[in-house]
């Protein structure tokens, strides 16, 4: 849909971008936060520490700005690594068991 759209206008100098935000740490979020199993799990699927608005929000800022200017029909998953920890590979260990 990001991309159709993107494609669709274009043409008329319209950008479109989409933020793709997981788990992030706000108020609501305070009942799983709070629990130390729940955040231990949480913790256990994000490479890096869960966001919080704050760190989402310059990113917003500059898909808004001119600076992206040539950024469009993309998505951008802000997600800590949680799209990429499936792939947990030791890649130095490996590369160094190579030689």
């Amino acid at each position: 849909m990001i991309r159709s759209f993107a494609a669709g206008v274009g043409r008329d100098g319209v950008r479109v971008n989409a933020i793709a935000p997981s788990f992030v740490s706000t108020e609501p979020q305070r009942v799983w936060l709070d629990d130390e199993h729940a955040l231990a799990t949480i913790q256990s699927l994000h490479i890096l520490p869960v966001p919080t608005p704050e760190q989402i929000a310059p990113f917003v800022v500059y898909l808004a700005s001119d600076e992206s200017a040539a950024v469009t029909g993309t998505i951008f998953p802000l997600d800590a690594g949680y799209t990429a920890f499936k792939a947990q590979v030791d890649v130095m260990g490996t590369i160094e068991a190579r030689y």
